[in-house]
């Protein structure tokens, strides 16, 4: 985010002394800056629901949370190009990838987090999360301050 936030500083600079052509700049450093602001929302969902998913599917009984894990598996089975075996696809994601589909599957059962409002609209899960670390530490962060709990990957 700094590296945009640098660039953004640097057109404006460019618009404050050019003028005309200097607009443009700034134009085009605000697009840049929204473009990083998206990004970083549609990171912050994924990065909720993976940590939501992963403190509700700990909380759950044995069996429901063989239905989630069906059902996440349902859920890769249905894209355009699909997976051989979407079942080892799944145990060969990172954590916050598989929690990431779990989210998904829960919201799809209907099971609502046991923390938080809701689960968020996130398009490809998948996709948002991988290098998401700074967003998964500002959610964890957010979750330990406000709801005193740490989601942590490793446990059970």
């Amino acid at each position: 985010m700094s590296f945009w936030l640098g660039w953004i500083g640097l057109f404006l600079l460019v618009a404050f002394f050019f003028g005309k052509v200097g607009w443009a700049l700034a134009v085009v450093g605000g697009v840049l800056f929204w473009i990083s602001v998206a990004r970083f929302w549609s990171r912050h969902k994924a990065a909720s629901n993976a940590l939501l998913a992963k403190y509700t599917f700990d909380r759950l009984v044995e069996s429901d949370q063989r239905l989630v894990i069906d059902e996440a598996v349902r859920i890769l089975d249905r894209p355009t190009y699909p997976i051989k075996d979407p079942k080892s696809t799944l145990e060969q994601m990172s954590p916050p990838e598989r929690f990431g589909f779990y989210a998904l599957a829960l919201a799809s059962l209907g099971i609502e987090p046991k923390i938080g409002k809701g689960w968020y609209d996130v398009r490809n899960p998948y996709a948002q999360i991988i290098g998401a670390h700074r967003e998964i530490a500002f959610v964890r962060h957010q979750l330990r301050s406000k709801y005193k709990v740490d989601v942590d990957w490793n446990s059970a």
